[in-house]
């Protein structure tokens, strides 16, 4: 009975082996031909793609300060970093030459006035002519405006702090000869509220903003905090340095989150204007240069089509299209390296 039942099993299993060979071969046949896909629709949405940018902080309240006049610089009373007070003295100049000419001016005031005077008397008494009068008056006149301008330079031969702030850069020290004009001091208000942002933007993203559009900014030493921003101006021309198109952003700025100007942020500006565009898998996406791509789309009897698609951008898993997809409600999204226009799919979830 044994030497019966071991052919048997023998040429049983040899059939069995044979025809699963031949069902494998049959498969690996239907491979070849058949491209499993998975298929993703279109979404049609309209939104808007953030503005990613980097800026510099700011105060809002900034001034360089300067004297008015010329001179040397008598005494300095800040230094860089200082805290001052509104109206605070924080340089004098010399005043020994400004001192001269407010008396040298003031010795010429009292002579016309004097003279205009004596001049009333002979008009009275028509010793003077009407010119002489007139021509003594304007003397007289000139005389008092100088003497007006030189005390007023001698006020101003001082600098004072025009509001609260600290001391950004001091541009000149004790004993220096300065010219009017030039700085001296730099100064930014101490007050959170006037923080801002002022980042450079490609004309197309400028474009696509408005004032008002709402933005959150990053900073490294505040690690995962962010702090809410909003859009207060927008340049209405390009920097002739460097062609960007300048925005400005108010921080709000928290009492423990702590800025200092110069420091770099990383900006996520959200427009407020939208635009409808076809979301679908960054995945279906076969080919690419520029803005310019291709997706395959299923196609009739279990085939595809290679169809072009200009691309708006990107997020972290899809792609937005703005043209291209205008009647399309799927698209390929898995399997796309293996498809040509005469391949056959069969779809999977």
């Amino acid at each position: 009975m044994k030497n019966f039942i071991t052919p048997t099993i023998i040429i049983l299993s040899a059939w069995v082996l044979s025809a699963c060979t031949q069902n494998k071969a049959s498969e690996m046949q239907i491979d070849k031909n058949v491209v499993a896909v998975r298929l993703d629709s279109v979404k049609s949405e309209k939104v808007a793609k953030p503005v990613r940018t980097s800026g510099l902080v700011s105060s809002e309240t900034e001034s360089t300060l300067s004297f008015k006049t010329g001179g040397i610089i008598q005494r300095t009373y800040v230094k860089v970093g200082d805290r001052v007070k509104k109206d605070q003295l924080l340089a004098s100049l010399n005043l020994t030459e400004i001192q001269a000419q407010v008396v040298q001016a003031k010795n010429g005031l009292e002579k016309a006035t004097r003279d205009l005077e004596r001049f009333k008397g002979l008009l009275a008494d028509s010793a003077a002519t009407l010119e002489q009068f007139q021509n003594i008056t304007t003397v007289y006149e000139n005389a008092k405006e100088s003497y007006s301008i030189a005390s007023y330079n001698l006020t101003n031969s001082q600098i004072r702090a025009g509001f609260d702030g600290v001391v950004l850069k001091k541009w000149a020290n004790e004993g220096e000869m300065i010219n009017g004009g030039n700085p001296v001091f730099s100064l930014s208000a101490r007050n959170q509220s006037t923080w801002v942002l002022k980042a450079g933007l490609a004309d197309r993203d400028w474009a696509r903003l408005n004032i008002g559009d709402k933005a959150v900014v990053h900073f490294d030493h505040l690690g995962e905090q962010v702090i809410e921003a909003a859009v207060i101006r927008l340049a209405q021309g390009a920097d002739p340095m460097n062609g960007t198109y300048q925005a400005e952003l108010q921080l709000e700025v928290g009492k423990d989150q702590l800025l200092a100007n110069g420091l770099v942020g990383s900006v996520v500006i959200s427009p407020s204007k939208t635009r409808q565009v076809n979301m679908i898998p960054i995945e279906s996406i076969i080919e690419g240069n520029g803005s310019q791509a291709f997706v395959y789309v299923p196609a009739k009897g279990n085939t595809v089509k290679k169809q072009p698609v200009s691309v708006a951008y990107f997020t972290e898993k899809d792609v937005a299209i703005s043209t291209g997809l205008e009647h399309t409600a799927q698209v390929v999204s898995a399997g796309s390296a293996y498809l040509n226009e005469a391949s056959t799919i069969m779809v999977v979830q």
